[in-house]
């Protein structure tokens, strides 16, 4: 097999494409930093008593949200409230809610290390707001972006505006990414595959087979919610 055909040229990873890993790692911090993010958490203000929603930049808060204002962030932030934090059974939420199931909550779990968009939390609460949203925009990005540099054979610009036009699809903007964990997971899932088959070195099969594992392990526990 020719070394440009090989395992570790399935996707090529050019100038073009190490500044594009550049640019979305200084995009993700800058968003921590500046505790960015896009929920919906703002209309708080609207139900509980009408005063502005001041921290709101771009935009405005969507009623048809509500996956994340009354359902996901709530149950996060129980989590974060709750002593001890983190806990596996929250007995603040009715006689006690069993917490390893929601996808977006965060606990004191081995699951947890297959939910990483949740692990801003353990950093504090704006901080893991943050995380969440720039985990999953990114996340859904790049691992579809290598998708798509698999099967097209390396079209950096046509895997990237694929990408791109995926984030923006009608279903994860109007959902606000609900559920992306689990394309993330199957992409990811995807690609270590490929390398997995391709592979004819020792630690590449080790290394996509860990990675294959965990991808699918994140899929299984998605599926739980």
């Amino acid at each position: 097999m020719p070394a440009a055909a090989g395992p570790s040229r399935l996707v090529s990873f050019d100038l073009k494409h190490k500044i594009l890993c550049g640019s979305l790692a200084l995009i993700f911090v800058l968003a921590l930093l500046l505790r960015l993010h896009g929920w919906s958490t703002p209309i708080w203000h609207q139900i509980i008593d009408g005063s502005p929603q001041t921290e709101i930049l771009f935009g405005r808060t969507r009623d048809i949200r509500s996956d994340d204002f009354l359902l996901d962030i709530p149950m996060i932030l129980a989590q974060t409230a709750h002593q001890p934090s983190f806990p596996v059974i929250n007995h603040n939420i009715g006689t006690g809610q069993y917490m390893l199931a929601p996808i977006k909550a965060p606990a004191k779990n081995f699951t947890v290390l297959y939910r990483p968009f949740t692990w801003g939390f353990f950093l504090g609460d704006d901080l893991g707001l943050s995380w969440m949203w720039w985990g999953l925009t990114l996340g859904l990005f790049y691992s579809f972006f290598l998708v798509f540099m698999l099967v097209s054979r390396n079209l950096f610009w046509i895997s990237f505006w694929a990408a791109f036009a995926l984030v923006f699809s009608p279903y994860f903007q109007f959902w606000s990414l609900h559920k992306a964990e689990i394309a993330i997971h199957w992409a990811g899932a995807f690609v270590a595959a490929a390398y997995l088959l391709a592979a004819r070195k020792r630690w590449i099969i080790w290394c996509a087979g860990i990675f294959l594992g965990w991808s699918i392990g994140g899929v299984a526990l998605d599926h739980i919610y």
